[in-house]
């Protein structure tokens, strides 16, 4: 097995380690390139894991199963949580090679969704899972843990109060920027390499050539240090692990991320690879083996419920939402994934209605996931969302991806907003109408009745797509 590399944190909790100042091939080593080390990056060897890559952040003690307690490795059961990562996006068979499937292919279940981050399976836990029970679970979200991860896994923390969770830490190649806020993947395509540039060797050479210059760093070591922060704060929390994928902090080299880019990043220099997904899963399988799991694990309740449709990746919205005449369901164009758009030909910006009855004895909160795209301009319409049951909830619904803006990629990603609480065993209607003319009409992906009022905002999720910047459409 070979060597793994951990990241992203504040303490080494091996020790301190030696200054190990990047060797760049026409750069000499010295004081002239010290000087050039972009201020407030760690220039600190990476610490090398021999026999665990996890690490355990939880106050109490690790509770480690005794083998003859432990449930046998064939029987474990594994369900992901994650973006088009886990989904397994530019695999030719993800339902063989995303790294779910790579941990058990009868066992393993995968509740990735494309274009998403934490916030929807974080709202809908209950109706996802329904009675289905799980050993293991993985959850895949590193740019955007801020936007409901801490629910997610308090939520599975309270039904399976003896299951691993295991958050995956995957990086990616935008989470490099230089000097003027230009990720890797941008840069490479202002240059001319193409989807594929971490596979280039000239794409190699042209970086390292101009790497002091554009001071290169990792955005979670400097600009976005939170990234980090909100994995460790929701291992605490609810007794999870991270484990990271095999990672570098420097460029250059056998073992810089440039080569490890190459070997686990796919065709399109972003989602994992099939050894990526095989290298990952390898990991899990690592800590699950460690640890253990216990053959009779306790179960315990939702302490909440939740009604949500999600026809993203199904075309399938079933029985409960009901909607205006003019609403159809289809498939976005170039992809196979699917909206509801109200006139469906989207040759008109028209108005339209969504409606949902709140069956339980409690108040709940409706909210509504429609397509965003970035930078600026969004191909969607500015849209007003308005109640007309009673609720005098208005609101402007922005369809810029704000993570489009920040990182200068193009992004095709979903938002999730409150449009207001729902009185128990009452009906809420919100009606739609498109401020402005657009190339696309407004998309609704998903519709949500859930008890809690806040899970943030997918701002930051992942472009979706093996095309250079991202976006899904043509």
């Amino acid at each position: 097995m070979k060597k793994l590399r951990n990241f992203g944190f504040d303490a080494d909790p091996i020790g301190g380690r030696s200054v190990r100042p990047m060797t760049v091939p026409g750069v000499e080593e010295g004081e002239d390139q010290q000087q050039q080390e972009i201020e407030g990056v760690k220039s600190d060897e990476p610490i090398v894991m021999d026999d665990d890559w996890s690490q355990w952040h939880s106050t109490y003690s690790e509770c480690i199963i005794p083998t003859k307690d432990r449930k046998p490795v064939e029987e474990i059961r594994y369900a992901a949580f994650g973006t088009s990562m886990t989904w397994g996006a530019t695999l030719d068979d993800p339902e063989k090679d995303a790294y779910i499937s790579k941990l058990s292919l009868d066992k393993g279940k995968n509740y990735g969704i494309r274009s998403s981050g934490p916030n929807y399976p974080a709202a809908c836990t209950y109706s996802m899972l329904g009675d289905e029970e799980y050993d293991v679970f993985v959850l895949e979200y590193f740019t955007t843990a801020n936007t409901g991860m801490m629910e997610l896994a308090q939520r599975l923390r309270e039904r399976f109060p003896d299951a691993i969770i295991i958050i995956a830490r995957l990086w990616d190649l935008p989470m490099i920027e230089n000097k003027d806020g230009q990720g890797m993947r941008f840069w490479a395509h202002e240059h001319g390499f193409g989807a594929d540039f971490i596979h280039k060797p000239e794409f190699k050479e042209a970086f390292l050539r101009e790497y002091f210059q554009n001071r290169w760093h990792w955005i979670f070591q400097t600009t976005h240090k939170w990234f980090v922060d909100v994995h460790v704060d929701v291992a605490k929390e609810t007794g999870a692990y991270i484990v990271p994928m095999a990672w570098d902090e420097h460029a250059a080299g056998p073992e810089g991320y440039l080569e490890i880019g190459d070997k686990m990043f796919g065709p399109d220099s972003f989602h994992l690879s099939k050894l990526g997904h095989e290298d990952f899963a390898n990991r899990v399988k690592t800590l699950v083996n460690r640890v253990g799991v216990p053959k009779n694990p306790n179960l315990g309740m939702f302490a909440s419920t939740d009604y949500c449709f999600n026809w993203f990746q199904t075309g399938e919205i079933g029985e409960g939402l009901v909607y205006s005449d003019n609403a159809r369901v289809g498939k976005m164009p170039n992809t196979e994934k699917y909206a509801l758009t109200f006139n469906g030909q989207g040759q008109k910006m028209e108005s339209g209605w969504i409606e949902m009855k709140n069956p339980s004895d409690e108040t709940m909160y409706i909210f509504v996931a429609y397509m965003t795209t970035g930078p600026a301009p969004s191909k969607y319409p500015l849209t007003e969302a308005t109640r007309e049951d009673g609720n005098k909830t208005k609101m402007i619904l922005e369809t810029l991806a704000e993570w489009g803006a920040e990182q200068k990629m193009k992004v095709h990603v979903s938002r999730l907003v409150n449009v207001g609480e729902v009185k128990p065993h009452a009906t809420a209607n919100v009606a739609f109408r498109p401020l402005e003319v657009t190339e696309w009409p407004f998309r609704i992906v998903q519709v949500v009745l859930t008890g809690k009022a806040d899970f943030g905002e997918s701002y930051g999720a992942m472009p979706d797509s093996g095309r250079v910047m991202g976006t899904i459409d043509s």
